[in-house]
């Protein structure tokens, strides 16, 4: 078993991935990411840790690594539209998109 590290926008989760059955580490940190997404879909308030005191939110990314000290560790970045339709969430995920291509304008405009 190996300890990921995912970073939601305002949060963060611990998610154990069984390393014998996904060998390469981007696909562990992607399984990772959708667990913690659904963690966070299901309001799972023992997996998903506030950062800042904030209450948890999606954004438009998620990070996941390997839970470790080490000082090269590395980390993934997914797009959190791409782990909703991991998660079978589409529809949500369409939502997020639109919400996101939204906003992007909207900053782009000012």
């Amino acid at each position: 078993m190996k300890d990921f590290k995912v970073q939601g926008s305002n949060w963060y989760c611990i998610v154990q991935i069984d390393n014998t059955l996904i060998e390469k580490d981007k696909d562990m940190a992607c399984e990772a990411a959708t667990q913690a997404i659904e963690h966070y879909l299901n309001r799972d308030e023992n997996k998903i840790i506030p950062i800042n005191n904030e209450s948890p939110a999606l954004g438009p990314f998620v990070i996941a690594g390997e839970d470790t000290e080490a000082p090269k560790a590395q980390a993934i970045m997914f797009l959190t539209e791409k782990l909703l339709k991991n998660a079978g969430k589409h529809v949500l995920a369409k939502k997020i998109r639109a919400e996101i291509i939204r906003r992007y304008k909207q900053i782009k405009e000012e």
